[in-house]
């Protein structure tokens, strides 16, 4: 379509020219690429410490339940806290409560830490999509929605690949430890339970979520950056409204105009000529 090369140039051109939008949209990024890779990291990490495969159906039942009263509280928040506090404070408190790997590595400290980073990432989403769409001009907003949603399939795709690097020579095996449904209730799903340790004497999968969930914290000075810009952001200029009547408008405090005023009299004055 001949337009459409304009039209997105001119959604750049938006994303681009609004520093709070571009900030933001920066942050997301990140996020989603965080997101992404941890979201793969941990049912690897379940199996390779001994979980059953059939327990990953639940679980994820379980966390889609936790789910459903995220965007609730991400309301509630977002009225008494403000948005920009709870995206920042939404990644630093999922970046500190990974840190608990460092000391607890059982299978239900993971299972915990599921539950928790995935209820984090529930308020999370509709409070950033929320801020973004305030920040799109909505002569654009189409087209910059487009664009963001493709630089966030980008970023998922680099946080899959961030996750292969992590999880080094055994990327394959690892990777294709979680089973489909079918697999896991056959009995044909296989359990790892000898994973070498990496860093911090920390099993690569393990490795592999605290150093994704700590990527994460890196898009909190570009949520502190957009909310700076948005605060020092000019107002938009205002719009004169046109007088609806034959007369001039009448004053703030409700009196007629000085003409209307004028006119009174002499209508008044014709009248008793007449």
């Amino acid at each position: 379509e001949p337009a459409l090369l304009p039209r997105m140039w001119a959604a750049v051109r938006a994303l681009a020219g609004t520093r709070s939008l571009l900030l933001l949209t920066i942050a997301i990024v990140i996020a989603s690429l965080s997101g992404a890779g941890a979201d793969e990291a941990f049912p690897v990490s379940l199996l390779t410490k001994g979980l059953d495969a059939r327990a990953l159906a639940p679980l994820s039942v379980l966390e889609d339940l936790f789910g459903i009263a995220a965007p609730l509280v991400s309301l509630a928040l977002v009225r008494r806290i403000g948005t920009e506090r709870l995206l920042a404070r939404s990644l630093l408190a999922a970046g500190a409560a990974v840190t608990v790997l460092f000391a607890f590595r059982s299978v239900a400290v993971v299972v915990v830490l599921l539950v928790v980073l995935g209820f984090i990432d529930r308020m999370w989403d509709p409070a950033a999509l929320a801020r973004l769409q305030d920040d799109i001009p909505s002569a654009h907003r189409a087209a910059v929605n487009s664009l963001v949603y493709q630089a966030n399939g980008i970023a998922e795709m680099a946080g899959l690949g961030l996750l292969g690097v992590l999880l080094g020579s055994r990327s394959s095996q690892l990777r294709e430890a979680p089973p489909d449904l079918f697999q896991a209730f056959s009995g044909h799903a296989q359990t790892m339970t000898h994973v070498p340790a990496s860093w911090f004497g920390l099993p690569v999968p393990d490795l592999a979520i605290v150093v994704l969930v700590l990527l994460g914290v890196l898009a909190v000075p570009f949520v502190a950056l957009a909310a700076r810009a948005r605060r020092h952001r000019p107002p938009p200029p205002r719009v004169a409204l046109a007088a609806t009547g034959p007369g001039p408008p009448a004053s703030r405090h409700g009196r007629p105009g000085p003409a209307s005023a004028d006119r009174r009299p002499a209508r008044r004055g014709a009248a008793r000529r007449a």
